[in-house]
């Protein structure tokens, strides 16, 4: 019995496989594609998942972590800048994202290498609180960007993904007088 069924599934594939080729030879308009604009019979895409609700750093004073190398008159500085992110999102539509962002706990320091000096430590510098600002994020399944940035003379661009729970990419600023600073942004999703 076990062969007979097992004969005749064969049979309704091969007939099956045999119908659509004779099908295609005796009607081979149907592989080719459509002539003059394609239209899309698909909506725009939406985010997978509600990004609505109030995002933090994973780890305190670790939201953020960047980086940067300048030389200049001979001398190399390294900076180091990082700090907090509380990013709330308040809506999302037409795959926008709007709220407001806010940078806190936000740190620069490094060290210079001058020739004949050596190195020469930058002190830590801090600023508790950089003030929030409205932000309007671009959405895309689940890739973000955020464009450029400007919170209270805070700037920065941002771009990245983000699951349930996890928002995380790639960050940069301009730290003063040296220049811009390149890292990474992970934050979650506040409980």
């Amino acid at each position: 019995m076990a062969t007979v069924k097992t004969v005749l599934i064969i049979v309704l594939s091969v007939g099956i496989v045999g119908l659509g080729a004779y099908e295609v030879a005796t009607n081979p308009s149907i592989l080719q594609f459509p002539k003059g604009k394609p239209t899309s019979i698909l909506p725009a895409l939406s985010p997978a998942r509600d990004l609505r609700g109030t995002w933090i750093s994973s780890l305190s004073g670790k939201g953020f972590q960047l980086q940067g190398q300048f030389t200049t008159y001979g001398s190399t500085s390294t900076v180091y800048e990082d700090g907090d992110i509380e990013l709330i999102i308040d809506d999302v539509a037409d795959n926008l994202a709007y709220g407001t962002i806010r940078y806190y706990n936000v740190c620069a320091w490094g060290f210079s290498i001058v020739p004949k000096l050596g190195k020469i430590t930058i002190p830590k510098k801090c600023v508790s609180e950089a003030g929030s600002s409205g932000i309007q994020i671009g959405v895309s399944s689940s890739a973000l960007d955020f464009g450029t940035i400007n919170n209270n003379g805070v700037v920065a661009s941002m771009s990245g993904s983000y699951t349930t729970d996890i928002m995380n990419g790639n960050m940069s600023a301009v730290v003063m007088p040296y220049g811009e600073v390149k890292g990474v942004y992970q934050l979650n999703r506040k409980r």
